[in-house]
C-alpha cells in the first residue's frame, strides 16, 4: 500500500494534535511566548485538515489552497514570534511587517492571476527558507557566554532540515527535473517532499517544547538557588556556586562567615517586618562592597556567607570591614525608627586541595570566637587550624 498525499496530510494532523497537548502543558507555567505557540498549533492543525479534506472530498482547490495557505501563514508567523519571546529577542515587526504582505501577494498572484503550481511552489519553499534561516538566528544563543542547551540544539537541528528540505524542493521544480499538477498529485516526489516537510515543521513545533522545558527547569533552578527575600543565594545556590568556583581549578579564596548582632532583639522590639527590612539593608550594603563579582549567600536566618573569586583572602577581609564601617554610620531608618547595625565574622582561609566544610568549620569557629569577643568585629582563622585538622 502505497502513501499519498491525503495519508500525509491525516499523519500531520495527528502529529498536530500530539504537539498541542504537549505546549498546553507548559501554557500553565506562564512562560513567554508558550501561549502564542499553542496558538499557532491549533492554526497549523486546521491548515492541514483543510487542505486534507480537500484533497478527501475533492474541494474546489482555489478557496481551499486560499484558506488552508493563509492560516498556515499566520501558525508560522505566531510561532516565529513564540520563539523570539521564549529566546528572549526582540521581534523584527518592521521586517515582518514588510515581508509578509510581499510574500501573500506574490502567493496571490500566482493562486489567481498565473496559476502555476511549479512557480507557487517555488515561492513558497523560496519564503519558507528565508523565515527559517531568520529562526536560526533567533535560537542561537545571543552572547558566548549563553548555554546552548538541548532544545535549542534540537530547533537549530529542525530548522537546518526544514531549509535544506525547502531549498532542494525549490531546486527540483526550478529547473523543471520534476513537474507536479497540483497538491494531491501521487507523484512520489511530491508525497516525499509533503511527508518530508510535514515531519520538519513537527520537529520545529516539538522543539519549541523543548525549548520551553528547558526554560522552566532553568527558571526553577534559578528560584531553588535564590533567596526569595535577599535576592543573594540559598545555602544550596552558594555551594553549587563554590563548587563551580573549584572545578574550575582557580585559586585558594577568603571564606567570611557573617551573623547579624542582635537580630532577634530587633524582631522582638520592631517586629518581623523590621527585621526584614534589616536582612535587605545589611545585603544591600554587603553587595555595594562586594561588588558584582562576590559571591554572596544566605546559609540561614540572619547568616551569610561571602567569597569573591579571583582575589586573595586579604580582599574578603576588606570587604568585611568596609561593610562594618558602612553599617555603622548608615543605620536602617524604620518608620519612626533608626537601628543601628553590626555582625560578628570570621575568615578562613579555603585552600583548593581541602573540603569546602573544613574551611566552613574554621570560618564558623572564628565567627563564634567574634561573638565571645565582644561582636562587631572579624575574627581570622588561625592559619594552624588547616593543618591540624589534617593530622
Amino acid at each position: 500500500m502505497s502513501l499519498g498525499p491525503i495519508d500525509v496530510f491525516l499523519i500531520a494532523a495527528f502529529f498536530a494534535v500530539l504537539c498541542l497537548g504537549a505546549l498546553m502543558s507548559l501554557a500553565r507555567a506562564g512562560l513567554p511566548g508558550i501561549r502564542l505557540a499553542v496558538a499557532a498549533n491549533a492554526l497549523a492543525f486546521v491548515s492541514v485538515s483543510v487542505l486534507w479534506a480537500m484533497l478527501r472530498w475533492h474541494w474546489s482547490m482555489t478557496p481551499a489552497l486560499l484558506v488552508g495557505n493563509g492560516v498556515i501563514v499566520a501558525a508560522v508567523l505566531l510561532l516565529y514570534v513564540a520563539l523570539c519571546r521564549l529566546s528572549d529577542r526582540p521581534v523584527p515587526v518592521r521586517l515582518l511587517a514588510i515581508g509578509t504582505p510581499v510574500a501573500v501577494l506574490g502567493y496571490l498572484a500566482e493562486l489567481l492571476v498565473w496559476p502555476s503550481m511549479t512557480a507557487r511552489i517555488v515561492l513558497v519553499s523560496v519564503a519558507h527558507v528565508v523565515l527559517m534561516t531568520s529562526l536560526v538566528r533567533v535560537v542561537w544563543p545571543a552572547a558566548p557566554s549563553d548555554r546552548l542547551g538541548y532544545g535549542r540544539w534540537f530547533s537549530i537541528v529542525a530548522l537546518l532540515f526544514e531549509i535544506a528540505l525547502q531549498s532542494t524542493r525549490a531546486l527540483v521544480y526550478a529547473t523543471g527535473l520534476r513537474e507536479v499538477r497540483d497538491l494531491g498529485d501521487p507523484d512520489p516526489w511530491n508525497t516525499a517532499f509533503l511527508a518530508l516537510n510535514g515531519l520538519g515543521l513537527a520537529a520545529l513545533i516539538l522543539g519549541v517544547v523543548l525549548v520551553g522545558n528547558d526554560r522552566l527547569v532553568a527558571e526553577r533552578a534559578r528560584e531553588a538557588d535564590t533567596d526569595f527575600l535577599t535576592g543573594v543565594l540559598t545555602p544550596r545556590g552558594w555551594h553549587r556556586r563554590l563548587s563551580a568556583l573549584r572545578s574550575t581549578g582557580g585559586g585558594d579564596l577568603g571564606i567570611l562567615l557573617l551573623d547579624l548582632d542582635h537580630f532577634k532583639d530587633v524582631n522582638d522590639r520592631h517586629g518581623h517586618a523590621a527585621g526584614d527590612a534589616v536582612l535587605r539593608h545589611f545585603v544591600d550594603i554587603l553587595r555595594s562592597v562586594a561588588g558584582s563579582g562576590g559571591v554572596i549567600g544566605r546559609l540561614g536566618g540572619e547568616e551569610f556567607a561571602v567569597t569573591i573569586p579571583g582575589s586573595v583572602p586579604g580582599r574578603v577581609q576588606q570587604v568585611g570591614q568596609s561593610t562594618l564601617c558602612l553599617l555603622h554610620h548608615q543605620p536602617l531608618a524604620y518608620e519612626e525608627a533608626s537601628i543601628s547595625l553590626s555582625f560578628s565574622g570570621g575568615l578562613a582561609h579555603w585552600r583548593m586541595d581541602e573540603p569546602l566544610e573544613a574551611a566552613l568549620r574554621r570560618a564558623d569557629t572564628a565567627m563564634y570566637e567574634a561573638k565571645a569577643t565582644g561582636r562587631a568585629l572579624i575574627v581570622v582563622a588561625d592559619v594552624d587550624a588547616a593543618a591540624d585538622q589534617d593530622r
